[in-house]
């Protein structure tokens, strides 16, 4: 297994990966909300494949100006695993890689945001080193963050 940068090839299979999650959530806008969503990160997406290069999962590793503090932030997000591939590890593979990735970038504090009601992906993140930092009862999510 690899992480590798998105490759336009692949759209057809990431379309699949996250427009059934993103439908789900955003109804029938969701593949537009998907199709802005590639079209703004592209460069910073992430498929995580096996060794015959199927796509596996899918992830964002986002950096932004914070308009209060104007300090970089990076952000985490999007993580999505097939549903084939889910419960047998590979969330938290592609979660190792995509920290060493932004290690290796020097990008030192992670931050990202976890649907309370998700409790596997909580634990997760959890297991990984993330700890609490606000909750936001209205949107119904954590954030979440590490240093690393």
């Amino acid at each position: 297994m690899r992480l590798i940068p998105y490759e336009k090839k692949y759209l057809n299979i990431i379309n699949d990966i996250y427009g059934h999650t993103i439908v789900n959530k955003f109804t029938n806008n969701g593949i537009y909300f998907f199709y802005s969503i590639l079209a703004i990160f592209k460069s910073n997406l992430y498929m995580y494949v096996n060794n015959s290069n199927e796509v596996i999962g899918l992830g964002c590793i986002i950096r932004k100006l914070n308009l209060k503090s104007f300090k970089r932030e990076t952000w985490i997000s999007g993580i999505n695993i097939c549903p084939a591939y889910r419960r047998q590890g590979h969330a938290t593979k592609m979660m190792l890689m995509m920290i060493n990735e932004c290690r290796i970038k020097n990008y030192n504090n992670l931050q990202l945001y976890v649907e309370r009601n998700n409790i596997s992906a909580c634990r997760l993140y959890e297991r990984l080193g993330f700890y609490y930092d606000t909750v936001n009862k209205k949107a119904n999510y954590y954030k979440m963050v590490k240093t690393i």
